[in-house]
């Protein structure tokens, strides 16, 4: 299979780096760089000009420029704190209203894997978090998706806690 090549980005709460990566596929690359969100399609706002100039690499290749620097980071990251995989605001309507849990989960795509249908909030918006918290919208809880049993929504799994 030919490498075809794949809109990525680290999403850092306030801001992005967007890159493109050269693999076989995206699970390929997100095995290797769990913290990068690989994107089916581009965003609406990113222009064929912005696109063009965005940072390539190859997966075959060794890490360089902010992919090392990344790498690294992260490294030292988890061994502070004992945790390697970024926590996702994941959505989806329950009993038809919306609601929002946090997931530790390796990217988007082994969320949406697991629960297909759900959406995800990006960014850090503390006050939408304080008022769905107190509305009942937004769970406290942080949960890990290698531990939520199998379920037809994430919803459920978690109620099978």
């Amino acid at each position: 299979m030919a490498k075809q090549r794949f809109l990525a980005a680290y999403d850092y709460d306030t801001g992005g780096v967007w890159i493109q990566v050269w693999a076989h596929t995206a699970n390929e690359i997100i095995a290797l760089y769990p913290v990068l969100d690989v994107l089916a399609d581009r965003p609406p706002w990113m222009t064929d000009t912005i696109f063009a100039e965005l940072h390539e690499y190859d997966i075959d290749a060794p890490p360089t420029g902010f992919l090392a620097v990344l790498i690294e980071s992260r490294a030292r990251s988890a061994t502070i704190t004992g945790r390697d995989r970024p926590i996702f605001t994941v959505g989806a309507l329950f009993h038809d209203e919306w609601r929002w849990v946090r997931v530790r989960a390796r990217s988007e795509f082994e969320v949406v894997g697991r629960f297909p249908g759900v959406t995800f909030k990006h960014g850090k918006d503390v006050e939408w978090q304080q008022q769905a918290r107190a509305s009942g919208e937004l769970e406290a809880a942080i949960y890990d998706l290698d531990e939520l049993p199998g379920a037809p929504s994430i919803f459920e799994a978690i109620s099978g806690i």
